[in-house]
């Protein structure tokens, strides 16, 4: 027999019987498992709990999602809460909780330690992300995976963007992975930050997820970003394999963004303003290494295996590297960097990109605009050429 604390009182729980969660409107155990009895009903959702829940043991699948909410009648609380997770257990979400989210909306400040935890969606089920957060919200994720979220269910972006996480408030990964993630055109595939969102990524990985948009790991398209410490990997998407910066500020500090695939443009990152709101990405030792641009793109909208960055954005790349990227459609350019912004790279390698046509290393766009400065840079080892052939100048640049 196991004990849960539910706001000052002792609920006893059999383990067996939390093996299969699920919903019931008047259920009153945390996490619900479908026993009643005369006790009050369950605490509105998101009671703080001062010591975690009991949940099904971690050597198999612990039932149909933790049902980490009231059940959905209810409406939502403006209190938030803390929620440890049973360690390495894995929660498959059967049903959403509306029609585009598998858990209730976040509107307040959430914190849940995963403990090697990992929320799936079910593949049976209709799609649904797995979490969203408003303009309200603050959720903080540790020691977490999250998977198997598909926002691909077409209208606005909102409602198809962001497969695994879309936050407008405050995000916190810590020692999380977003792998595996579908999103549809409005891009994401992993996670998406949106309107003043901000968001802080720390020795986390957003890795596998693929979008039919733009940013098949992190649209980052809120007001601040930051990655620490994390790996951007093996995404997919038509553009921005891997990011996404677009409008807002992103910093990058001792990430990797690898292996990523995009279709038209930016294999690795796409970077770029909107309107008034300046696209600025920042890289402090980080690399962008081993991102694909599979197909010709648009007109100019092709290549920059790893980096496209246009429409007035702001990149600043210190101590860090492009490196072995490439561009392989037809007549592409710049497996490396595509520029048609501002672009100052400090002690910052370009070598051993690869494209189609030269240039292989940077392609400065022909337009007043498109501005290259190299401090203390080394551009080398491009094939074909590291600079010759841009459409417009890049100083410094030899070959």
């Amino acid at each position: 027999m196991q004990f849960i604390r539910l706001q000052g009182w002792l609920r006893p729980v059999r383990l067996r019987e939390c093996a299969t969660i699920r919903e019931e409107a008047s259920c009153d155990v945390f996490p619900c498992c479908g026993h009643r009895s005369a006790r009050p009903p369950l605490p509105p959702a998101w009671q703080p709990f001062r010591s975690p829940p009991q949940l099904p043991l971690p050597s198999r699948t612990c039932g149909a999602a933790p049902t980490l909410w009231q059940p959905r009648s209810a409406e939502p609380t403006t209190r938030g809460g803390t929620l440890d997770l049973a360690p390495h257990c894995r929660y498959v979400l059967t049903e959403a909780s509306s029609d585009t989210v598998g858990l209730p909306p976040i509107r307040n400040t959430i914190v849940i330690h995963g403990h090697g935890a990992t929320i799936a969606r079910s593949e049976g089920s209709i799609n649904f992300r797995i979490f969203y957060v408003e303009n309200s919200g603050n959720l903080q994720l540790q020691n977490l995976t999250i998977t198997k979220g598909n926002s691909n269910g077409g209208g606005a972006p909102a409602f198809s963007s962001g497969g695994g996480i879309y936050s407008a408030g405050r995000l916190r990964l810590e020692h999380v992975t977003v792998i595996g993630n579908t999103a549809g055109r409005g891009g994401g595939g992993g996670v998406t930050i949106a309107d003043n969102g901000t968001a802080s990524i720390v020795q986390s990985k957003i890795s596998g997820n693929t979008t039919t948009g733009v940013a098949g790991g992190l649209a980052a398209e809120g007001r601040s970003t930051t990655v620490t410490d994390s790996r951007i990997t093996f995404n997919t998407a038509d553009a921005g394999g891997g990011i996404l910066n677009s409008g807002g500020s992103l910093t990058l500090k001792n990430a990797d963004v690898r292996g990523n695939n995009a279709q038209d443009y930016g294999g690795g990152i796409v970077n770029l303003s909107v309107g008034p709101n300046t696209g600025s990405l920042r890289m402090y030792n980080s690399e962008v290494r081993f991102n694909n641009v599979l197909g010709v793109g648009l007109g100019v909208f092709s290549g920059g295996g790893g980096l496209f960055n246009f429409s007035g954005g702001v990149v600043r790349a210190e101590d860090s590297s492009v490196s072995n990227n490439t561009s392989e459609g037809s007549g592409t350019s710049a497996g490396g960097i595509k520029n048609f912004a501002t672009l100052q790279l400090t002690r910052t390698k370009v070598m051993d990109n690869r494209s189609v046509a030269a240039p292989g290393g940077i392609d400065n766009g022909n337009t007043p605009a498109s501005t290259v400065s190299l401090v203390s840079s080394d551009v080398r080892n491009n094939n074909d050429t590291n600079c010759e052939g841009s459409a417009g100048p890049v100083p410094g640049c030899q070959g």
